[in-house]
């Protein structure tokens, strides 16, 4: 055989492999198995197909745990914050536990466009706090790993932006560190959380998707966090706090999950400001919470509730819309002086606000409820709303102002269904107009205002 015939069967044999590799069923891909003497082998297994980008250079798993690996491993930069090291076009597909392991080190760094798939942990950042704002994940693919996509672990200031965190066995990305940034990533069909994050504090959390998780973004312990401009749609909860405090929620959106848009589970003073949550199971949902603050959210089309508060004191409901709803706003189970005040109550099937039948012996006490806009709820029933609290009070006390009911065309009081034998003795003969979230949150601190003033003159009074 002359030689043009051997290159002939040569070129035809690469040709068809290529074929063969392009027309895999797409349930089946091809990892890469790093070998103690460097070579790099393919082998088919199960998981989702995946386009190979011939760009990415395959490399073995890195791991640093000094400043001087840095520079082992030949990475460009100077580690300073104007020149950081960089590791960049990587493919780290690798059996080894992470992919790109960083720890201890006090230079900056950026992590820029690889695709990590390692057998526990995709980008694994560890203990890396000598310097705030040195850790930089950008643009990486972390898919497949056993554990999590992306995990930063007690460091300060890291910036996670733009990172696909798709199809890992526990959380996309998970952050127990503070004053973090992780903005516009997609985290996707995880097993259980699309981001976590545990015991962080000062953390932005915004612009990401999290789609098809157990829980779209998990919080537990954090404070001071931001949350704005998120997605979560499609998981078993949107947005879960648990004994969290002083958190912002802002403007998230929070559709189609199986269970609630928003719960949160013994965290207090949570300010929750135009969050959308519709067609959920339930959209907000509060429980043992005390302090918190809900204005200006939309809450439609949810399967159980629009908005429930659960053993919580203290809480504010101000300009929300709860609409389409089973149930508008419901009260139960000791949650006691809440404040429920220009909210819009529209064509839900039962009542608009509901107070107290629930199974606990201890119902909602001194709340109030007034200055709402109450049209077509509980269309079959005789009332739209109902109330099984003791001493809720259904009117402005200092104006002596109710509720607005759709149906209700007479200056007699409005009949409240339930127990309590309540009425709105005071309501209103015209639907209110829709106020801006900035004017109501000065109403708490204008009636603070008039009840500090009154009791300052009536103890001058006294002396």
């Amino acid at each position: 055989m002359n030689k043009k015939s051997q290159l002939g069967i040569l070129v035809t044999g690469i040709i068809i492999l290529f074929l063969s590799i392009n027309t895999i069923p797409a349930t089946t891909s091809f990892s890469i198995i790093n070998q103690k003497d460097n070579r790099l082998n393919f082998v088919l297994s199960s998981r989702p197909s995946r386009l190979l980008d011939l760009s990415l250079v395959p490399h073995l798993a890195i791991e640093i745990t000094h400043d001087d690996n840095f520079t082992d491993y030949g990475l460009p930069g100077l580690g300073t914050k104007e020149d950081p090291y960089v590791i960049e076009n990587y493919n780290i597909t690798t059996t080894s536990d992470k992919g790109i392991y960083i720890t201890g080190t006090t230079k900056y760094y950026i992590i820029r466009n690889c695709y990590v798939d390692a057998d526990r942990t995709g980008i694994f950042i560890d203990s890396t706090n000598y310097v705030v704002g040195d850790t930089n994940i950008v643009n990486n693919t972390c898919t497949q790993n056993r554990y999590y996509g992306i995990h930063i672990n007690w460091s300060v200031g890291a910036n996670v932006t733009n990172n696909t965190c798709t199809y890992n066995g526990y959380h996309g990305i998970m952050d127990t560190s503070r004053d973090s940034v992780i903005i516009n990533n997609i985290c996707n069909n995880n097993d259980c959380y699309g981001i976590y994050l545990w015991g962080s504090s000062n953390a932005i959390v915004s612009d990401n998707t999290c789609k098809e998780n157990s829980n779209g973004i998990y919080l537990e312990g954090t404070s001071n966090l931001e949350l704005t401009h998120n997605i979560f749609t499609s998981n078993i909860n949107g947005i879960c706090l648990w004994r969290c405090s002083y958190n912002t929620l802002i403007d998230n959106i929070c559709s189609e999950n199986r269970g609630e848009g928003i719960e949160t589970a013994m965290s207090s003073w949570i300010k929750m400001i135009e969050n959308i949550c519709d067609n959920n199971g339930a959209g907000i949902y509060i429980n043992d919470g005390d302090s918190n603050n809900l204005t200006a959210n939309v809450v439609t089309n949810n399967k159980r509730k629009g908005i429930c508060l659960t053993n919580s004191a203290s809480v504010m409901l101000y300009g929300n819309t709860c609409k389409n709803n089973s149930l508008g706003i419901e009260i139960i189970n000791s949650s006691d002086f809440c404040l429920v005040t220009y909210n819009v109550l529209e064509e839900n099937v039962k009542y608009g606000v509901s107070i107290g039948e629930s199974i606990e012996t201890d119902n909602p006490r001194n709340n109030t409820i007034h200055h709402n806009t109450f049209i077509k709820n509980n269309l079959n029933g005789t009332s739209q709303a109902f109330d099984e609290g003791k001493h809720t009070t259904w009117y402005e006390e200092l104006i002596n102002e109710g509720n607005y009911w759709s149906e209700w065309r007479s200056k007699n009081p409005y009949p409240i269904d339930g127990n309590a034998n309540s009425t709105d003795p005071y309501p209103l003969s015209k639907k209110l107009e829709k106020i801006s979230y900035e004017i109501i949150m000065i109403i708490p601190s204008f009636f603070l205002m008039v009840a500090f003033y009154c009791t300052k003159r009536k103890r001058k009074t006294i002396t």
